[in-house]
């Protein structure tokens, strides 16, 4: 019997898989590195049952979500449950941030990792597959969406800084820091919705349409593995 690491964390993985299709969301703390778990999972056909997300690396958890769509998954589907999933991180950071301020900052963490993560997603993997398509029209959508992943990268630092504040505020200080937070990701937010709602309405639609079936598979195992 293989009792490795990885073996360990293959099981866990396997079940929040099955309990995805049940409709479960569940982390799956990973001992080591959550890549090589992940490839397995993918071999054994995983994307049809369910989306996977690499949290962090360090120390290792991945995040198993139930799919809302049947056939095959897409760079759209995953990328879309992505900012549920990282709206939903971010809100409960805010909610904690004045009754449990370490919770908060650790929430942070994980929130700033995971939409630095898909910023890079976008820009390396996403966006030279729309540039592709020749369209001005694509090109001059992927411009402004670039000039907002900086202003977001802003945002982004703004929070780490403003949650570690939080963390060592003394009595006196915490409703301001609680405030200057809320405020960094209030302003990330507002960026944010516009943002997601163009890329849901306009690119992942037409990445998806426009790519080969094998392509498609290929686009999402990469992006899992990013």
């Amino acid at each position: 019997m293989d009792d490795s690491p990885l073996a360990r964390s293959l099981e866990k993985a396997r079940v929040a898989v099955a309990q995805a299709e049940l409709g479960a969301k569940q982390p799956v703390d990973v001992e080591g590195d959550p890549r090589p778990l992940l490839s397995e999972l993918i071999e054994e056909g995983a994307l049809d049952r369910a989306l996977l997300f690499l949290e962090r690396e360090k120390p290792g958890r991945i995040r198993v979500h139930p799919r809302s769509a049947t056939g095959q998954q897409t760079a759209g589907e995953l990328l879309e449950e992505d900012h549920r999933r990282l709206d939903d991180i971010g809100e409960e950071m805010c909610k904690l941030a004045e009754s449990d301020p370490r919770g908060a900052r650790e929430l942070a963490g994980v929130f700033v990792d995971g939409t630095e993560r898909h910023l890079r997603i976008e820009d390396e993997l996403l966006f030279p597959a729309y540039a592709a398509h020749g369209q001005s029209a694509i090109g001059a959508l992927i411009a402004q969406m670039k000039r907002e992943h900086q202003a977001m990268s802003h945002y982004l630092r703004r929070l780490l800084e403003s949650a570690e504040r939080l963390v060592h505020a003394v009595a006196g200080s915490v409703a301001a820091a609680v405030r200057d937070l809320q405020t960094s990701y209030n302003g990330l937010a507002w960026i944010l919705a516009d943002h997601n709602e163009r890329e849901e309405g306009s690119l992942f639609p037409l990445l998806d349409r426009a790519t080969a079936p094998e392509a498609r598979t290929d686009m999402v195992r990469r992006i899992v593995l990013f």
